[in-house]
């Protein structure tokens, strides 16, 4: 006996003979398949599946001795259902609002009539976490994309790396990451911003130093296009705590001299030592 099978169908399905033993799994292949049963009985039994398959059609081949007997083309339904308990990772966020050690980056992202000294400048970081140490397979779904939903003054800077970004919707600023961190469970995505929010807006006379900031969090799972919300995180600081100034110098002058394995950096008090390296003294500028 012969069976031929033509058609995509998703999934597989088993035949056994009149005993129930086991003879063939055949899986979904895109091309004709023709299997041999050497029984005058058979079953066929489909397995489980996701997909809804309007037609499927397979005919069945009886070869004896004596001559060939063949059937009709035999039509039926099927319906695929998924049964496997898969489950979506959970994701949380949490937010840190902190003081700048350095002005780099913003410099060259403000505009001409803009003055970095008009700016309290708050840098925020974000810490998602999935609580897996590296990222494991069945039964979770994981995330392909991370998204932190905050919104921001119109009137503020808003700066991430060394690009200045502009609004996704309205006031809303979308910041997204892929690159999951490994061998960890305490932070799973990093992800930072530094906000410059203008003096003459946020002062004392107008009584709204004190700011409250919410970022939501969604989810780009790994078997969908859209995101999902999966939680929120709020920080709350007084910008007069952001306020950036130094004591002593700012910058120092440095200049590094390499020879083979060697690194010579001696400075002190912003002045520059040359290290002598073929036959010249060391100078002092």
């Amino acid at each position: 006996m012969r069976i031929r099978e033509s058609a995509g169908i998703f999934g597989a399905y088993e035949i056994t003979d009149k005993f129930d033993s086991l003879l063939y799994t055949i899986e979904s292949k895109p091309e004709d398949m023709v299997y041999s049963i050497n029984s005058d009985y058979f079953k066929m039994t489909l397995k489980p599946a996701t997909t809804s398959y309007p037609e499927y059609k397979f005919s069945v081949k009886i070869t004896a001795i004596t001559g060939l007997i063949q059937s009709n083309t035999i039509k039926f339904n099927y319906e695929r259902t998924y049964v496997h308990p898969w489950e979506y990772a959970t994701y949380t966020v949490a937010k840190e609002a902190k003081e700048l050690v350095t002005y780099d980056g913003i410099y060259n992202n403000l505009r001409q009539d803009e003055n970095i000294e008009d700016y309290y400048w708050v840098q925020y970081e974000f810490s998602v976490k999935d609580g897996f140490y590296n990222p494991p397979g069945y039964p979770y779904i994981m995330a392909k994309t991370v998204r932190i939903v905050d919104d921001f003054s119109s009137d503020c800077i808003v700066i991430q790396g060394l690009n200045r970004l502009t609004p996704n919707i309205q006031n809303s600023y979308y910041l997204e990451s892929s690159e999951r961190i490994l061998n960890t469970r305490e932070i799973s995505y990093k992800l930072s911003v530094i906000v410059g929010y203008p003096k003459t807006i946020y002062n004392e006379n107008a009584n709204n130093l004190n700011i409250t900031n919410t970022a939501n969090l969604y989810i780009n799972y790994q078997n969908s296009e859209e995101f999902t919300y999966a939680d929120t995180a709020d920080v709350s600081i007084n910008l007069n705590d952001f306020t950036f100034d130094y004591d002593g110098n700012l910058y120092s002058i440095s200049k590094n001299l390499k020879s083979g394995t060697r690194t010579y950096n001696n400075f002190i008090s912003g002045k520059l030592y040359f290290e002598s390296l073929i036959g010249e003294d060391t100078k002092i500028v």
